[in-house]
């Protein structure tokens, strides 16, 4: 698939989501790495627990594929602990296809945040998120990317709040100070 213009993330994936038609959907940004066994251990894992939506803990490399850090994924989330801390990386999803039936569960029109946004939609509507414990995906930390661009994730994680999930702006603010201090006690 190619995109005659620059959509953007959001809107490319959800491009992307209205010409697939496997029966799960699995997201790897172009920068992020996949471990061999991923697909495999999360199909299983998946069908063995009737799930529709699974991730995974991931590690976080540099431009040059060095160790930096891991990320160990909660065993499961809901709405509340994803509200105030997105531990979901995407390269780590797999949801099944059939999920996006509902036009409702699409990717935002946001810079970062995008996948965010989608997760908290279908956490909101009680769509169990398990986890897998191992690490099966690396996540490439990009000086120049946008997810490291700070200024540009508080006001996404802002419109979150704002616009996606139509807070008022003070419980917006709130919510975004609650996130961004999880953010911290990760780093």
């Amino acid at each position: 698939m190619h995109n005659e213009n620059n959509l953007g993330a959001g809107l490319s994936r959800n491009r992307g989501l209205e010409l697939s038609n496997g029966e799960y959907i699995a997201f790897c940004d172009c920068d992020d790495l996949w471990r061999n066994n991923k697909i495999e251990l999360q199909l299983e894992f998946m069908k063995r627990l009737n799930l529709t939506f699974s991730f995974t803990s991931y590690d976080i490399i540099d431009e040059n594929n060095n160790f930096i850090k891991s990320r160990k994924a909660p065993s499961y989330v809901d709405f509340k602990k994803l509200r105030n801390s997105c531990d979901i990386g995407l390269s780590t999803v797999m949801v099944r296809n059939d999920i996006f039936k509902n036009a409702e569960y699409r990717f935002a029109n946001l810079k970062t945040k995008e996948d965010y946004v989608l997760w908290l939609k279908l956490a909101k509507d009680k769509i169990e998120m398990k986890s897998i414990q191992e690490n099966l995906s690396s996540w490439r930390k990009s000086k120049n990317s946008l997810s490291s661009s700070t200024i540009q994730k508080i006001i996404d994680g802002y419109k979150v709040y704002r616009i996606y999930l139509k807070y008022g702006r003070l419980k917006s603010l709130y919510c975004l100070v609650i996130l961004s201090i999880n953010f911290i006690l990760k780093n």
